[in-house]
């Protein structure tokens, strides 16, 4: 060994030594603050509970016991005057339209007829924000009207006429489009007016779980503190400074390792299933997803051709992952990481009416992806790959609980297209998401 491998050794036996105690005393922040706990995680709610949550946020009357607070923060953050305490306000959940259609939220002041339409996952369905623009307007009172968006899409009607809200990140793409705060800012400006603790604590579970589903969230809880601390105390010792500046420089080579190990586990999944099932196109997972609209996909060789199971960056630098099935439909906006049309898949119908008979309805789905799952988190960069080898269990990757989740659908979506395309070769026992 030369004197830099002795000084890294020398530091990583050190910290592994340290490893029990600060195991221990994340342990014991788990156990006794609960750091992760939210119950809007454990809800797991969707645009229909989420929407009927913000309509009692907004509702002067509601049980949160802070009046017209929140209902203000909201009014005037899309310009419209703010009410009274005294002032009579109507809010309704799921406001029926002339055309049969369901505003999520309609809010009627003295002055103003609002109307919210909130998206998590979900595509908007054809002229729907115009349908609802000009409801608002026939049934307003002489009052100012507006229909808010509270998504992170681009709205695909009424485009100048609708109020974009993003739930976390301000939008750049709006050209000729009206936007406003994203809720999180203003939800989160209204915290030091709280005065039930209560309350402070609903608020602030909500705001951390739309940071973590729409947001670039931390790395998660603090009690990752411990371990960050026990590294940089090394920094006190200058002859282990050079054995952490040659860690550093190998930072992005072990994220990217442990993204490569991440689909070794994948693909050692679905060779359970068969063991035909290989990787087309990128070598490697962190390869495939490093830049936008990059995957890594799998497939068999029996399969029509570009159908393909994987993992999806819609964002760059690792960001905004996703998994599920790649067939595109041949539109336009089935794009590659190049920004080049994706290649039809000529099964892709039928594809979508396999899932449709069996009653399986996919999170989310685009022209590229007609099954689409984006799971917490979302960001795989650095912090994450860190994340995931200090809490796999015993050090292996694959039991690392998001890990057999995405590993645990994938091979679920793998064997379903493998029924509806009879492979022979398939190991035919039942796959189920847990």
């Amino acid at each position: 060994m030369n004197a830099y491998e002795d000084e890294i050794q020398e530091l990583l036996i050190n910290l592994v030594g340290q490893l029990p105690e600060l195991d221990a005393q994340t342990q014991g922040i788990q156990m006794f603050d609960a750091p992760r706990l939210n119950a809007f995680s454990m809800l797991a709610p969707d645009e229909r509970r989420i929407s009927r949550f913000l309509a009692a946020l907004l509702n002067p009357k509601e049980q949160h016991g802070q009046g017209t607070l929140f209902l203000n923060a909201f009014l005037t953050s899309v310009w419209l005057p703010p009410v009274k305490r005294q002032t009579q306000v109507s809010i309704v959940n799921e406001h029926a339209t002339f055309w049969g259609r369901r505003v999520d939220i309609t809010i009627r002041t003295p002055e103003a007829f609002l109307g919210i339409e909130v998206k998590l996952r979900a595509k908007q369905q054809a002229n729907q924000l115009k349908d609802y623009v000009d409801d608002l307007k026939s049934n307003a009172q002489k009052q100012r009207t507006a229909l808010v968006f509270l998504a992170d899409q681009k709205p695909e009607s009424a485009a100048g006429e609708v109020i974009r809200m993003p739930w976390v990140k301000v939008i750049e793409d709006t050209i000729n489009q009206k936007q406003t705060y994203p809720l999180a800012s203003i939800l989160q400006h209204t915290l030091p007016q709280v005065r039930a603790a209560r309350m402070r604590a609903i608020l602030e579970d909500f705001l951390a779980w739309i940071t973590e589903h729409f947001g670039d969230a931390a790395m998660g809880s603090y009690e990752h503190d411990i371990y960050i601390d026990a590294v940089c105390n090394e920094l006190t010792d200058p002859k282990r400074r050079r054995a952490l500046g040659a860690i550093l420089t190998a930072e992005r080579s072990i994220h990217r390792k442990v993204l490569d190990l991440i689909g070794e586990a994948i693909l050692a999944s679905l060779h359970a299933l068969a063991p035909t099932f290989y990787v087309d196109g990128a070598n490697t997972l962190a390869t495939g997803i490093a830049q936008k609209y990059g995957s890594w996909i799998i497939r068999q060789p029996h399969w029509p051709e570009n159908l393909h199971v994987g993992i999806t960056a819609e964002g760059s630098n690792f960001s905004e992952i996703g998994f599920g099935v790649s067939a595109p439909d041949g539109t336009h906006e089935a794009v590659l990481a190049e920004g080049e049309m994706a290649a039809p898949c000529p099964a892709s119908k039928q594809l979508a009416d396999e899932f449709r008979s069996r009653k399986l309805t996919a999170p989310a789905s685009t022209p590229h992806w007609p099954w689409f799952d984006q799971r917490n988190p979302k960001d795989w960069g650095i912090e994450f790959a860190a994340r995931i080898l200090l809490e796999s269990p015993d050090g292996d990757i694959a039991k690392h609980p998001n890990i057999q989740l995405v590993t645990k659908e994938i091979t679920f979506l793998a064997n379903i297209i493998d029924e509806v395309f009879d492979n022979p070769d398939r190991n035919r026992k039942e796959v189920r998401v847990q």
